[in-house]
């Protein structure tokens, strides 16, 4: 369905049209007077943009199922990734994304190489606070519009598309320094220095041996995760 033309109100931006949409990813351009702007639906729709209540449904109901369908399939060559997301934990697992602006940091450059598939630990202060699984490869979009980050603020750079599982009793990572010290030294950028606390920076690869036992300790702690379909999937094909 194509929504070009809608007209559309911005809290931030005031009247406005929107002159191009992608139904797969939700990226909209949107001209406003003297201004061109481009936000993220249905994110943006929670906050930021007023649109027609029935208009509004179609795009949420469009885009849910787009993301739905990404969830169900099994990928056996799945890679492992540790985010640091701290004070933007809370925006982005809302938003059920990850995104880090372009430039040189091999951290942010990182996002080019998630798969559909790919597993996620999510760290936030010292705490492992949701496992994801990757739904797609990354596609160009603005800072989110709620991104914590003012540096940020129109700033392009890659997001990626993720299945979110929140752990309500979050995993605290500095209770397995031992096992961190050990995997460290078998991982090409790992999230962890050589004292085993977080880095700093945004994604990092994490060895697969030690991902699966953050896992496997959340699974503890929340046996309820084992009720999400990509968990219960590492787990009856024995990845996890």
């Amino acid at each position: 369905m194509s929504y070009i033309g809608e007209k559309i109100v911005s809290k931030t931006y005031g009247e406005g049209i929107i002159t191009a949409f992608d139904n797969k990813t939700g990226k909209a351009t949107i001209q406003f007077k003297d201004i061109t702007k481009m936000f993220m639906f249905p994110q943006a729709l929670k906050s930021e943009i007023q649109i027609k209540e029935d208009l509004k449904n179609k795009i949420i109901e469009q885009l849910s199922s787009s993301t739905k369908k990404e969830t169900i399939d099994y990928y056996p060559n799945q890679n492992f990734y540790y985010v640091f997301q701290g004070k933007e934990f809370a925006s982005e697992s809302r938003s059920g994304i990850i995104w880090a602006p372009y430039g040189n940091k091999h951290y942010w450059q990182r996002l080019k190489y998630l798969k559909k598939g790919d597993i996620i630990l999510h760290g936030c202060n010292g705490y492992i606070c949701a496992i994801s699984q990757v739904l797609g490869t990354w596609y160009e979009a603005p800072a989110p519009t709620k991104h914590d980050t003012p540096d940020y603020e129109n700033m392009l750079g890659r997001q990626v598309n993720c299945c979110y599982a929140i752990i309500n009793h979050c995993v605290k990572t500095s209770f397995y320094i031992t096992e961190i010290l050990l995997y460290n030294d078998k991982t090409n950028y790992p999230p962890f220095n050589k004292n085993g606390t977080g880095l700093q920076g945004y994604i990092f690869n994490i060895h697969k041996d030690l991902a699966k036992l953050f896992i496997n300790e959340s699974i503890k702690k929340n046996p309820y995760l084992l009720n999400i379909d990509f968990i219960k999937d590492l787990k009856n094909k024995n990845i996890i």
